[in-house]
């Protein structure tokens, strides 16, 4: 077959597709013109219209979807890690809580040696003086560690009241007997010499043993 033959059975073939693809458009174009025809075109374009809104939709969804998972887990994160925030403050808190509760036993610890030095240092002073028979001395020194010792016991209870109430009631003997001096049965046999060097031993055994029966401060 020559090559003259063939393109001209190609270009009857395209004139012929051409032809027929006019003929469809017509036949189309007659169809739309009719009411039936109008239904079908608007009904297959509302077709179309829908698997589009619908692959559009499916698209937009799960994009969207995948946003608010993404959200979710950041949200997450986030409550995760205020968590932990949460839980280092209430440890932090737990500690300042601890350190002001041992601050203030410390301060009260502090207070209450400050107050025991005030009640020893007289009594020490005491024990000196009345080593020296410094009767005057003595007195005023028990005297001021009485009134400590009395401010120290204030709001004690119970056998720490007792130990006090003790200590108390052995200082104020001991400013009696200084002042008019020891007590001895009728009947005995001592000396008045050897009932003053009785009764120096007996106070001074007193003053320095007095704060022994203290309570001690807490620990």
């Amino acid at each position: 077959m020559s090559a003259d033959k063939i393109e001209k059975k190609d270009s009857k073939k395209k004139v012929t597709d051409i032809e027929q693809g006019h003929v469809v458009i017509d036949v189309a174009k007659k169809l739309l013109r009719t009411t039936w025809g109008m239904r079908i075109g608007l009904g297959i374009v509302g077709l179309l219209l829908f698997f589009i809104g619908y692959i559009i939709g499916n698209w937009g969804t799960s994009e969207l979807r995948g946003e608010v998972t993404n959200k979710k887990g950041e949200i997450n994160d986030l409550l995760a890690v205020n968590k932990r925030i949460s839980d280092e403050k209430m440890k932090l808190n737990g500690l300042v809580t601890d350190l002001k509760i041992r601050l203030s036993d410390s301060k009260s610890k502090m207070r209450f040696l400050k107050q025991r030095v005030k009640i020893r240092k007289p009594l020490y002073d005491a024990l000196e003086m009345w080593k020296t028979k410094n009767k005057t001395e003595t007195e005023e020194k028990l005297y001021a560690a009485l009134i400590n010792l009395k401010s120290e016991s204030s709001g004690s209870m119970g056998l720490s009241r007792w130990f006090y109430d003790t200590a108390i009631r052995r200082l104020t003997a001991s400013i009696q007997h200084i002042k008019n001096g020891c007590p001895f049965p009728a009947d005995s046999k001592l000396s008045v010499e050897e009932k003053e060097k009785a009764c120096h031993s007996t106070i001074l055994m007193t003053i320095a043993h007095a704060t022994e029966i203290l309570p001690a401060p807490k620990e």
